[in-house]
């Protein structure tokens, strides 16, 4: 790759290659999500009921890079793709995209299957279940913090979610809102797949516990083939390879879509023709690197490096970072020291007025307790307040409430390193 002036070469290492199923598909020359050799990760076979395609089967053998520059397997294999002369694994480098596999293939999937069950009311759920979800989704809606672009609409706009809401029900508002709406197997089989890819998320988990959420995903996957038959289509099925992925790539949002989409503006305003498109965004983006470095050359450090931590005293706030803190809901809710709490008041030499719960339990205890995530419930808080330093915040919280208690789910991108 040349830069600009075509006088150096620039290298770089191609890390992962990030795209849906169908992208995938045409860029590697393998089968669809609906042929029934479909799978990118092993070598099961569906079988085509009722209008789609199913994978059952949980214990196929894995596919290899060396299998797949053999193309064992001529049902998988349609050709061979460019990206088969690099020195890559060509099934590592393809990681499997939690915004389209996860946001909107699994999550849209399942409140559409429960939104079905109502309609023929079925496992005991009914419109008026749904009409309490969406009652609980709009009352929620003041508990969403500035981290978020989007809050979640109501259950009859689900077909036009987008994958920012969809990840919002997941990682945050679904624990809370079905809590007690719905019967207990469908519940119990959604914090699976909530605290599973809730770990995989974080910062501070995702390695740690890598494991053990492997067997929590497929045993997701095999629940859910026994609640909802003829279900299991590709994006559930490929569930449980996904902590394979994390484990080779890091946390899940290390390799997701999601920047690129938020960013996609930018990068077709930097295309001026249809002719040699990619060329175009590379060398747009050099230019704007060159452009970067040019700017900085001959500042010092102190000068390139933002301050951590800004406090604006006047309006009781700071940042940590990119993350806002402010003694105004909903923006207000931290954990400290294993504590959930509220910021009460903003000092000089970066304090703040903290005062914690009383009685912190763990909001669930099944398939692990909650408290291992530092999610907690609590009743009350404490009328006692203590200046804290601005450091000892290990996580920036959204606190839900609920006619008893409020719920507090720490954000793990807000994770202290």
């Amino acid at each position: 790759m040349l830069n600009p002036d075509r006088q150096t070469d620039i290298g770089f290492r191609l890390n992962s290659v990030i795209c849906d199923k169908p992208a995938r598909s045409d860029v590697t020359y393998t089968a669809s999500r609906n042929s029934r050799k479909g799978c990118d990760r092993c070598c099961v076979t569906g079988n085509y009921v009722n209008r789609r395609m199913v994978f059952k089967d949980v214990n196929s053998c894995r596919r290899t890079d060396n299998s797949f520059r053999s193309k064992e397997g001529a049902d998988y294999h349609h050709g061979t793709s460019v990206f088969e002369r690099l020195p890559i694994d060509m099934v590592k480098i393809f990681p499997l995209d939690y915004m389209h596999l996860v946001c909107l293939g699994v999550v849209r999937r399942q409140l559409g299957i429960w939104l079905r069950l109502a309609k023929q009311r079925q496992f005991r759920l009914s419109n008026e279940t749904i009409a309490c979800i969406n009652e609980r989704l709009q009352a929620a809606e003041s508990c969403i913090t500035k981290d978020f672009q989007r809050k979640c609409r109501s259950l009859e706009f689900l077909q036009f979610w987008k994958a920012t809401e969809c990840r919002l029900f997941l990682m945050y508002l679904g624990p809370v809102v079905l809590h007690d709406l719905l019967p207990s197997p469908l519940y119990a089989n959604f914090l699976r797949l909530f605290t599973s890819v809730y770990i995989l998320c974080h910062p501070r988990y995702h390695l740690k516990l890598c494991d053990s959420v492997k067997q929590q995903l497929k045993q997701y996957v095999l629940c859910f083939d026994s609640l909802y038959p003829d279900e299991l289509v590709y994006n559930v099925h490929a569930l449980q390879h996904l902590a394979g992925d994390v484990c080779e790539h890091g946390c899940l949002d290390t390799f997701s879509a999601f920047p690129y989409e938020s960013h996609l503006c930018q990068i077709k305003g930097r295309v001026m023709s249809g002719f040699r498109v990619a060329k175009q965004v590379a060398s747009r983006e050099v230019e704007r690197c060159v452009f970067a470095s040019s700017t900085n050359a001959g500042k010092s450090p102190a000068e390139l490096t933002p301050p951590c931590v800004t406090v604006y005293l006047a309006k009781q706030s700071f940042c940590v970072g990119k993350t806002y803190y402010s003694t105004v809901s909903p923006d207000r809710f931290v954990v400290v020291n294993g504590v959930p709490g509220i910021i009460c008041g903003v000092g000089e030499g970066n304090l703040f007025k903290f005062t914690p719960c009383l009685d912190k339990q763990p909001f669930f205890k099944k398939p692990f307790e909650s408290t291992k995530l530092d999610i907690y419930k609590s009743g009350q808080f404490s009328g006692d307040t203590e200046w804290v330093a601005i450091n000892t915040i290990k996580y920036k919280c959204i606190a839900i409430p609920t006619n008893h208690f409020n719920v507090f789910i720490p954000m793990p991108h807000t994770s202290a390193r």
